[in-house]
C-alpha cells in the first residue's frame, strides 16, 4: 500500500511541474527562468508548445520558437486569491471576461535590465478589437498590478504606462502599426531601471527604431515582473460590439441602466467601453444577440532574453549602433503628431480618431528615420511647409 501511494504521488508531483514549469530550451530563452502564470487548471496541450522550423514553423533564430494559441473558452481560475477569468453570476467586478495563457518571471533584482524578445504574427493576423490582446506586460507583486503592457489598440500594438505611477497620468506609445504586423518578426528591445524615483527610464526599440524613452517613475512596490504570451480581456466587448442592433434593440425594450445608451454610443465608435459596464450590458442583452464565436489568436515569440548589458542579449541587435533621440528631438516628434491629430481630426471629425493616431504615429516614426529629418526641420518655416503637406494627405486619406 504504501508503495502505491508512493507512486501515486510521485506521478501527481511529476504532472504538477511539468504543467508549471514548461521545458523551454536556449534556443528560444535565456536568462530568466518562466513559469505558467497564476493558474490552477492544467492547459490545453494546444495553448504553449515549443515547435521547430522543420516542421514549418516561423523562427528567427536557431531552430526552435514558443508558439502560443488562444481559443474560445480559454479561461481559467487563479492560482491566488480565488479569483477567475472566467465570467461567472452574480458579477464580480474586476473579474472575468479574459482569456490567456501566459508566461511569467519571478520577482526582477534591482538594477539595470536589458531585455528583448522577437515576435512573428501569422499571415491571416487580424486585429479583432474590441478584443484588447495583451502580448507583454511588466507586472508587479504585492498589488498585483500591470504598470508597462503592449497592448492590441485599433491602429496596432501600443505600449501603455498605467495611470498612477508616482501620481503620474496614463502614457502610450504606438509602437506598430496593423498593416505592420502580419507575416513578418518584429524585434523588441527594452532597457529599463525600474524606481520608484524620478531616476527610472524604460527605452524601447522595435525593429531597430526608438519607439519610447521614458523617464521618471516607473514601479511603485519594487517586486517587478515579466509575463508574455497571449492575454485577451474585453470577450463581452466583442459580443457587444458585434451585436449592436440587438443591443440597441435590448436597451430600447429594458430600463434601469442609466448609462447603458453612452455604452451603446462608445460600442458605435469603436471606443474602449468599460469592461464592468460591457459585463452588465451582455448579461441583460445576450438573449437578443447572434451567436458569435470568438476568434482563435496565434503568436510565435523567439529570442526571450534577459542580460546586464545589450551585448548580452546575443547578436540580433546592433548595440553599438542604437538609434538615440534626445529629449528635444523626442518632444520635436510629439509637437509634430500633436499638430497633425489636431488638424486632421479638425477636418474628418472625430469618429476615425484612433485611426487617424496610428496612421499619424507610424507615419511619423518613418518619417523620421529619412536621412537628415531634424536638420530638415530645423527651422520653423520648414517644418510648417512639411506639416502642412503631411496634414494634407493625412485629411485626402480619412475625409
Amino acid at each position: 500500500m504504501k508503495n502505491i501511494f508512493l507512486l501515486f504521488l510521485s506521478l501527481v508531483l511529476s504532472s504538477i511541474a511539468y504543467a508549471g514549469a514548461p521545458q523551454l530550451p536556449d534556443d528560444v530563452l535565456s536568462g530568466l527562468t518562466y513559469t505558467e502564470a497564476n493558474i490552477t487548471k492544467e492547459f490545453p496541450d494546444y495553448m504553449m508548445n515549443v515547435v521547430d522550423k522543420s516542421d514549418g514553423h516561423p523562427v528567427r533564430l536557431g531552430d526552435k520558437s514558443i508558439r502560443f494559441e488562444v481559443r474560445s473558452g480559454d479561461c481559467f481560475d487563479w492560482a491566488i486569491g480565488g479569483s477567475s477569468d472566467c465570467t461567472r453570476y452574480p458579477l464580480i467586478d474586476f473579474q472575468g471576461d479574459r482569456e490567456r495563457y501566459e508566461l511569467a518571471t519571478d520577482v526582477f533584482k534591482k538594477k539595470e535590465h536589458w531585455f528583448s524578445w522577437s515576435i512573428y504574427f501569422p499571415e491571416d493576423y487580424k486585429n479583432n478589437w474590441p478584443l484588447k490582446n495583451l502580448y507583454g506586460q511588466f507586472h508587479e507583486k504585492d498589488g498585483g498590478n500591470v504598470i508597462w503592457s503592449f497592448e492590441q489598440y485599433p491602429n496596432g500594438i501600443v505600449l501603455t504606462k498605467e495611470k498612477g505611477l508616482g501620481g503620474t497620468e496614463m502614457k502610450q506609445f504606438t509602437v506598430l502599426g496593423n498593416n505592420e504586423l502580419p507575416g513578418k518578426w518584429h524585434d523588441f528591445l527594452i532597457h529599463a531601471k525600474f524606481s520608484k524615483n524620478d531616476d527610472g527610464f524604460l527605452k524601447v526599440w522595435v525593429n531597430d527604431k526608438l519607439m519610447a524613452d521614458y523617464r521618471g517613475v516607473t514601479e511603485s512596490t519594487g517586486k517587478v515582473f515579466h509575463k508574455f504570451g497571449i492575454y485577451r480581456t474585453g470577450i463581452t466587448r466583442f459580443h457587444n460590439q458585434n451585436n449592436l442592433e440587438g443591443l440597441n434593440k435590448c436597451i430600447k425594450e429594458n430600463e434601469g441602466l442609466s448609462w447603458a445608451e453612452t455604452a451603446v454610443r462608445a460600442f458605435s465608435n469603436n471606443w474602449e467601453v468599460n469592461f464592468n459596464w460591457s459585463k452588465v450590458l451582455y448579461e441583460k442583452c445576450n438573449s437578443y444577440y447572434d451567436e458569435i464565436e470568438i476568434p482563435t489568436d496565434i503568436v510565435y515569440y523567439d529570442e526571450v532574453r534577459r542580460a546586464d548589458s545589450c551585448e548580452g542579449l546575443g547578436l540580433l541587435h546592433d548595440c553599438a549602433n542604437l538609434a538615440i533621440l534626445n529629449q528635444k528631438q523626442l518632444m520635436l516628434v510629439d509637437k509634430i503628431k500633436s499638430q497633425a491629430n489636431k488638424k486632421i481630426l479638425a477636418k474628418v471629425g472625430k469618429k476615425n480618431k484612433k485611426e487617424v493616431k496610428g496612421w499619424v504615429d507610424t507615419r511619423v516614426n518613418i518619417w523620421t528615420e529619412e536621412p537628415n529629418f531634424f536638420q530638415q526641420l530645423g527651422s520653423s518655416k520648414s517644418r510648417k511647409e512639411a506639416l502642412n503637406s503631411f496634414i494634407a494627405e493625412g485629411i485626402q486619406k480619412f475625409k
